[in-house]
């Protein structure tokens, strides 16, 4: 019994969060979430040389899109074995999110390809787009015909202990759009724990020094961004819970928003597998790859199952703006059948 608690301590440690859950489950202790207040410096002096070319462990890409009143941010996070991640790009869509200009540079980069060092084409799985601002509906609009891929509108809710993926959309409003409710605090929290992991392997972050446009995007100000939060522990009725607040030094932390949005899109695409176990069947088909030569792997197919939602409905006019294509006819219901007959 001994021996096993041992060997499960063991596996835990590698991560902050299956540390806390060997803690809440085999000691019956709380787990005091360290790093909850971390320094940009270190992240900031560690950033890598590998920009435009993405590194040969990724074999999932997703992203998160914050959405402001004058523009759109997004990164770009590739995934490895054990949820180590890289930022592979982070760009800024300048202009009103209003106008479907915006949204066509937004597409077009959802699309592109993305070849790695060992000469693999990865495209983005999964995006979530943040609906919670003052572009709601255009965000709708964009999302909904996207749907199939993977392109998702979502809206943060805070709060300690919820999932960061629901078990299903919530509904937004007659025609408005459908929106999942995701759980950013969580999400912070384990990305918290990854960014104080000091050696690589699993959870741990990756930044380049360029974007894949050669353009220092990953500068002073963004390590500031994403280390612009901290957990704070609170009580209520005597009983201590975690609020995650602002720092009184910043005002601005989209690049940790993105970051927490592009997490959940790993979550949507892997769903009820789990993210590490989805990323590690992964890397065991590109192993198999190498080891088979000359085979290929097909690429994902996609399923409408895994939204756990039904067939998307017609696009705006807002959306057919953006991405204009011909409205399809359905087909008229029958009528009748054995009740109506009898």
């Amino acid at each position: 019994k001994l021996g096993d608690m041992a060997a499960t301590f063991l596996e835990s440690n590698k991560l902050p969060e299956t540390m806390q859950t060997f803690a809440n489950t085999a000691l019956g202790e709380t787990f005091e979430l360290l790093g909850a207040t971390l320094s940009p410096d270190p992240l900031y002096n560690r950033r890598e040389v590998y920009g435009g070319t993405v590194p040969e462990p990724v074999v999932l890409i997703t992203a998160g899109l914050d959405t402001q009143p004058d523009r759109v941010e997004m990164e770009i996070v590739g995934w490895g074995e054990g949820l180590e991640n890289w930022s592979l790009d982070y760009r800024v869509f300048l202009g009103d999110p209003d106008a479907p200009e915006v949204w066509r540079e937004i597409d077009a980069a959802l699309k592109e390809k993305f070849e790695t060092e060992d000469g693999r084409t990865l495209r983005i799985e999964a995006a979530c787009i943040d609906s919670g601002g003052a572009n709601t509906q255009a965000v709708y609009d964009f999302c909904r015909p996207r749907r199939s891929r993977r392109v998702l509108a979502i809206r943060g809710v805070a709060g300690q202990g919820k999932t960061i993926w629901p078990l299903r959309a919530a509904k937004s409003g007659k025609g408005k759009g459908v929106v999942y409710n995701i759980g950013v605090d969580t999400a912070k929290a384990r990305f918290y724990g990854w960014l104080q992991l000091t050696d690589t392997g699993p959870g741990f972050c990756h930044f380049p020094i360029t974007d894949r446009q050669g353009d220092e995007r990953y500068d002073e100000e963004h390590f500031l961004q994403i280390t612009g939060e901290q957990a704070l522990t609170k009580y209520q009725h005597g009983r201590p819970y975690i609020v995650w607040e602002t720092k009184k030094s910043r005002e601005r932390v989209e690049a940790l928003d993105c970051r927490v949005y592009a997490i959940a899109a790993l979550e949507a695409r892997a769903l009820s597998t789990g993210t590490a176990k989805f990323v590690e069947r992964r890397v065991k088909r590109l192993t198999a790859r190498r080891e088979a030569a000359g085979e290929t792997e097909p690429p994902p197919a996609v399923r409408d199952d895994v939204l756990g939602e039904a067939e998307a409905p017609e696009p705006t006019e807002r959306a057919r703006a953006i991405d204009p294509k011909p409205k399809r006819k359905r087909r008229p219901r029958r009528s009748g059948g054995f009740v109506k007959n009898w």
